[in-house]
């Protein structure tokens, strides 16, 4: 949790809300099984772990994750954050960052994480500037201080 903001380990009961985050693309309930288990997998294997991003009031903000975890020397992870267009521009998408910030550097013990923000996502990429992310092309990364 975060300032109001509640993460939520993705399961089974997300079928719906990850159909909306999805969206317009359809999501049958046996692919999102599929995806379920290979999440399920991963997460056991530490490698990722995919949250549902929630007020906590409850409502469906959109997702962010850690993936493609690497360990060893480097202990690093590669973020992904979607806030639903409906919610964007009033800070949800800074404290969902924020929140997988804390659970990637504590609990996870990363030192790195990056995450890619194409030239286009300009207001996505001042926030991650804003955040004390380091630009290096469309890659931004920061270093657990």
């Amino acid at each position: 949790m975060n300032e109001n903001l509640v993460l939520e380990p993705i399961s089974s009961k997300h079928f719906e809300e990850w159909k909306t985050i999805l969206a317009p693309l359809p999501l049958s309930q046996g692919t999102f099984n599929f995806f379920l288990d290979m999440m399920n997998n991963q997460s056991n294997n530490d490698s990722s772990y995919v949250y549902i991003v929630k007020t906590a009031e409850g409502e469906l903000l959109g997702n962010v994750s850690v993936m493609n975890i690497r360990r060893g020397e480097i202990q690093s992870g590669l973020v992904e954050c979607k806030i639903l267009e409906p919610h964007r521009q009033k800070g949800f998408g800074a404290r969902a960052l924020k929140a997988i910030e804390d659970i990637a550097f504590t609990q996870l013990q990363l030192n790195k994480l990056e995450v890619y923000a194409p030239e286009k996502n300009i207001a996505g990429q001042k926030l991650l500037k804003k955040l004390g992310y380091q630009q290096d092309a469309d890659l931004f990364v920061k270093i657990k201080s």
